[in-house]
This record gives structure tokens, C-alpha cells and sequence, in this order.
């Protein structure tokens, strides 16, 4: 009874109206969601990127590599995972990296397992890890390297329109992080506040929004001169 009382005074409202006129009002605002939805994705795509290089960099031989990576699943089936998975491994191993950074969402414990054929883990569990991959690993960790302290958390609400927010900020500041690695998001970017750097290497498995933004990994190349973030296609 109570869908008749909905139902009714809509169809008289349709009627008197006229079906036609209803339906090219309804097709516009179709058209206007569908407008700002694209929109959005692509301002979402693009906005405050990184520069993601296609190669490697030249790294010299006094630089300690850090690899990053995070969110190696897929929301979609279209994706090969396995296969770029294999892609950034081996990005990861021509980098000559001595520490691996995951920032979560690892989904499959074999994604670890194959890093460390390359160089040591440091891992984290994310939102969408089963019970064992959240057994397995905290919710933070860090490690020093080069005399810096690098934090790693899946998820800590840094906004990428907004920046780094207060509580990016104060999990850096309270653990004493020179540089927060940070997943989560599927696309990367690169923060500086306060002295300190934040930074996302997207996914190489996952990124999103998909076609408009690249499979990533990313690398810490750390000197005496200090800490330069990249991020890496996985192509």
C-alpha cells in the first residue's frame, strides 16, 4: 500500500507533464552526473601527480636504494596480477634495492614471498588483507636507513586534494619519522611538510583511476645529500 501512495502521485505528475518532457529532463541530469563523474576522475587522475618515470634513474654508487610498494591486488579481473607483479620485481631487482617497503593491501602472502628474493621486507597490512597477511605484519613499522627514520602505515587519511593532514602529521611527528611511505590510495604522490617527506607509490597491480594513471612502484635514493623520492612505471 504504501508504494501506491509513491507510485501514484508520480505517475499523475508524469502524466500531466508529458512522458516526453519527463524523459529529456531525465536523460540531462543523466548527462550532468555522467559529466561531473568524469570530471572528477580525471581531476582525481591528475591532480598534484608526480612525475612518473618511464626508466630507471642514475643512481650512484654511494646511494643506498629503498624499493616502495603497496596495494599489490586488484579490484578488477581483467588485470593479469601475476604478471605485474613479475614487472615490478624485476624493476625492483635492476634498481639494485637493499630494502623492500610494503604499505599494504599485500591480499596474497606469496607477493612477499617473491620480494624477498630480491632484498629484505619491511610490510604492513592494509583494509582488504585476510586474517593471516594481518597476523603476520603490524600496523606500522619503520626502519633507518642512512640515518633517517622511514615510517610505513597503509592508511593515515592523508587527503590528496587537502594534503597532509593532522593525522599524517601527528604519526610522523609522535614516531619521530623523517619520511611516512603510505598506501592505500592507487596512485602515487609525493608530499613535503614541515621537514618531512610523505610519500605513496601507487599500485603496480591496480591503479586507479584505470587507463588514466600508470602502474607504479617507487624508490627512496638515499645520500648524504639527503632523500630523493621517485616513482617508477611498471610497464
Amino acid at each position: 500500500m504504501t508504494y501506491f501512495y509513491i507510485i501514484a502521485p508520480c505517475w499523475c505528475w508524469v502524466h500531466r507533464l508529458g512522458f516526453r518532457w519527463v524523459l529529456r529532463v531525465a536523460l540531462a541530469l543523466l548527462l550532468l552526473v555522467l559529466v561531473v563523474f568524469a570530471v572528477f576522475v580525471i581531476f582525481y587522475a591528475f591532480y598534484d601527480l608526480p612525475a612518473v618515470e618511464s626508466e630507471l634513474p642514475q643512481i650512484g654508487d654511494d646511494a643506498v636504494v629503498v624499493g616502495l610498494i603497496s596495494d599489490t591486488h586488484s579490484h578488477l579481473p581483467i588485470y593479469d596480477n601475476e604478471a605485474r607483479l613479475m614487472k615490478a620485481v624485476g624493476l625492483l631487482a635492476r634498481a639494485n634495492v637493499s630494502l623492500i617497503i610494503h604499505a599494504g593491501d599485500v591480499v596474497d602472502p606469496g607477493v612477499i614471498a617473491k620480494l624477498e628474493e630480491i632484498a629484505p621486507v619491511i610490510a604492513v597490512y592494509g583494509n582488504t588483507d585476510p586474517p593471516e597477511v594481518m597476523e603476520a605484519f603490524p600496523e606500522i613499522a619503520f626502519c633507518e636507513v642512512g640515518g633517517y627514520r622511514i615510517g610505513v602505515v597503509h592508511d593515515v587519511g592523508l587527503s590528496w586534494i587537502l594534503g597532509v593532514t593532522d593525522r599524517a602529521r601527528a604519526m610522523a611527528d609522535g614516531h619521530g619519522f623523517d619520511v611516512l611511505v603510505i598506501g592505500h590510495y592507487h596512485r602515487p604522490f609525493i608530499r613535503k611538510d614541515g621537514g618531512r617527506l610523505y610519500v605513496c607509490p601507487g599500485s603496480p597491480i591496480d591503479p586507479i583511476p584505470p587507463i588514466l594513471t600508470k602502474p607504479t612502484i617507487g624508490l627512496l635514493i638515499i645520500t648524504e645529500d639527503g632523500v630523493m623520492p621517485v616513482i617508477l612505471e611498471v610497464k
